[in-house]
């Protein structure tokens, strides 16, 4: 069995919280770390930019694999979100993982 954590990102995540929460991961032997990426549900909060993150991610770990649990087609064009995937995966020597949905 693998076990993955999937965090809510646009809820006052900030790059500490998440760099903690990459290093734990890593240290803990989860399989992957996910996000949503969403901008803010409900009333707007402090939030980071999914896609950024996981550029931190791609630096900042070795082992674990990392990847929007889905990213909604409506906020990216499909260009971009495969220019920025391919890039993504090869920074990380192929542990992203890309989810994509209608949102």
């Amino acid at each position: 069995m693998r076990i993955s954590l999937m965090v809510e990102g646009q809820n006052g995540l900030t790059w500490e919280r998440w760099s903690h929460i990459l290093a734990l991961a890593e240290r803990l032997g989860l399989a992957s770390v996910h996000r949503s990426d969403h901008y803010f549900i409900g009333s707007q909060q402090s939030s980071i930019d999914a896609f950024l993150s996981f550029a931190v991610a791609a630096k900042e770990t070795t082992r674990i694999r990392f990847g929007p649990l889905v990213t909604p087609v409506t906020f990216r064009s499909p260009v971009d979100v495969g220019r920025m995937a391919a890039q993504l995966d090869q920074l990380s020597n192929g542990r992203f993982i890309l989810g994509v949905g209608a949102g």
